[in-house]
């Protein structure tokens, strides 16, 4: 997925494209992520990066995303740079990002690297973030996305809807999953709106049919 990032760069901060995926790291394997809001499939060096993009497809700030977007060059400093993904906001900011595994953050040389990394970013004035994989891939709510966002694949926007009004419509704005596919509700459709929160649900425990879903 190619994006036209140069628009959100300062001068100070060349790109240039990055080789076209084809192989996965040593030990991992190439995993092509089914991106709605991207209209096309993302390429990721390891299966766990896929986690990290359904955190993007949930985040309603972010408009588009990339996976190995570009190669950076800090002009200054000659310094050159691949980030792991970037993502676009809605109010035009882009933010690169690095995802690492544990050990890679308190490794001594890595500690070094990550910090002047940051600095380069500071000055240029771009954004950057250091994400850890652990931190996601391990995670309850990473489960629960995944299962809602395959599920919600098959979803529509107007299901969504019947599911939120079918809650309004109670006595709490509030019910149990088993009670909406009870009503009637495809389990696609209540994905849907969990997922594109036209409802909330608490998606850091265990998604079951206990589940409690909310709206407002």
């Amino acid at each position: 997925m190619e994006l036209n990032l140069a628009q959100f760069l300062p001068p100070t901060v060349a790109l240039s494209p990055r080789s076209e995926l084809t192989t996965g790291r040593r030990y991992a394997r190439v995993t092509h992520f089914p991106s709605r809001k991207n209209q096309a499939p993302i390429g990721c060096t390891a299966l766990q990066h896929s986690d990290f993009c359904v955190h993007l497809e949930f985040d309603t700030r972010i408009t588009r995303y990339a996976s190995r977007p570009c190669r950076l060059e800090f002009k200054e400093t000659g310094r050159i740079y691949r980030p792991d993904f970037c993502s676009i906001f809605n109010d035009a900011r882009i933010v690169f990002y690095e995802l690492c595994k544990p050990t890679s953050v308190i490794h001594p040389y890595e500690k070094r690297r990550l910090a002047d990394l940051r600095r380069q970013f500071s000055e240029a004035g771009v954004f950057f973030e250091l994400i850890t994989l652990s931190e996601i891939c391990e995670a309850q709510k990473t489960q629960n996305l995944r299962y809602l966002y395959h599920h919600a694949l098959r979803g529509s926007p107007s299901g969504a809807t019947a599911v939120r009004n079918t809650i309004l419509s109670g006595e709490k704005p509030e019910t149990s999953v088993h009670s909406l596919l009870t009503a009637g509700h495809p389990p696609e459709d209540i994905a849907y709106a969990l997922f594109y929160q036209q409802v909330r649900a608490n998606l850091d425990c265990r998604f079951s049919l206990e589940t409690v879903v909310e709206a407002e």
